[in-house]
């Protein structure tokens, strides 16, 4: 179940501010089978997630060619895990809980042939509970991040792009804490993922049908990514999320998008 607000307002002319609320009730329900006929529950693990988040952008308008945004992010977490066996009795139970903060500024330059947006931002994870890993409860960890993007119209057709992104990624409950019915060995001890994400490319527009041909360039420090323990780590040779010293990750992307009728079209 999900419920969710939003709500604008127009504090003047050139300034106007932008709230919106939601929550999330979630409550999945995971069963492991001791053959693969999957007619014997093993383990059954019913989870229950309830998520308050909420968001405040407030826009101020210089000119009609400069612009900026305040943005204030934060959601909040409560995660409960319950795991019986196949006799029905409870063999865990267990609380998890997190928040994040995110605030930044964006600066908007526009005009006829020419945008760019470029700005930073600030982002604050805080861990309170950790399920069977106490120790690892009430900590917190921080980071800043930056983009920058702009676009030229060569002609009324062709469109240039480019753009860069450095930013942190942090480790959620279920990464960190988890085990998914002891298909995964927890790893606590994960760090935040560090990324430089850089994207450029073309856009050509006529009428009904648009084309665009784009390239990225990733690289990462610490990527979190799935590993498989050997029988000498870990007799069960469960899977395991990991740290990664570096990545990089490339490639291109084409769309395709051809307007038929206003209510039909192929992309």
């Amino acid at each position: 179940l999900t419920v969710s607000s939003n709500s604008r307002f127009k504090i003047s002319g050139r300034w106007d501010l932008t709230a919106v609320l939601w929550l999330d009730n979630f409550g999945p329900t995971i069963e492991t089978f001791s053959d693969l006929n999957y007619n014997k529950v093993s383990e059954t693990q019913k989870d229950k997630d309830l998520t308050l988040g909420g968001r405040l952008a407030s826009t101020c308008r210089v000119n009609e060619n400069h612009s900026f945004t305040g943005v204030l992010n934060f959601s909040a977490t409560g995660h409960n895990e319950k795991i019986t066996n196949a006799s029905g009795v409870q063999t865990s139970d267990f609380d998890y809980s997190q928040s994040f903060l995110s605030t930044g500024i964006e600066y908007a330059f526009r005009e006829e042939s020419f945008s760019l947006l470029a700005g930073g931002l600030y982002d604050i994870s805080m861990i309170n509970k950790t399920g069977a890993f106490t120790q690892y409860g009430n900590t917190s960890a921080n980071a800043p991040g930056f983009f920058f993007s702009g676009s030229y119209n060569i002609s009324h057709e062709w469109e240039i792009f480019a753009g860069v992104t450095i930013r942190n990624r942090f480790p959620s409950l279920r990464e960190s804490f988890s085990g998914a019915l002891n298909r995964f060995k927890a790893n606590p001890d994960l760090k935040p993922e560090k990324g430089t994400l850089t994207d450029f490319g073309v856009l050509f527009r006529m009428e009904s049908i648009s084309l665009k041909l784009s390239g990225f360039y990733n690289s990462y420090k610490d990527l979190v990514t799935q590993i498989r323990l050997t029988a000498a780590e870990d007799p069960q040779r469960r899977r395991m999320r990991v740290n990664l010293a570096d990545a990089t990750i490339l490639g291109t992307e084409f769309v395709f998008d051809y307007r038929i009728t206003r209510f039909l079209g192929i992309e």
